[in-house]
């Protein structure tokens, strides 16, 4: 479970670095760190998805036990499935940032 968490917030950084790169580009501006609002929105998206996680894990422990699901040979708890939303959406963000730079 620590690996899975520590691949979101290695992805939320990434989105956050070429978040930055993608707004400077279309800008056309220089980086200025202490104004910028792409740090206040990755706090408020990391607040959100660690919510999330925590509300699936109190669902997951105390209301329906400790279920693994598998897929593909593997097995998954419920919450770790649930980490995997977020972080598709930080590599689908990551992509569209990059698109955005290069063309």
């Amino acid at each position: 479970m620590k690996l899975i968490i520590l691949g979101l917030f290695i992805l939320i950084i990434i989105d956050l670095i070429t978040g930055i790169r993608k707004s400077l580009h279309q800008k056309e501006i220089s980086f200025n760190p202490f104004k910028s609002y792409l740090f206040r929105q990755t706090w408020k998206k990391s607040y959100e998805y660690g919510m999330g996680i925590i509300v699936l894990f109190v669902f997951e422990m105390f209301i329906l036990g400790l279920t693994p699901v598998t897929i593909m040979d593997k097995t998954f708890t419920i919450t770790e499935l649930g980490i995997l939303i977020p972080s598709a959406i930080e590599v689908w963000s990551i992509f569209e940032n990059l698109e955005a730079v290069s063309g």
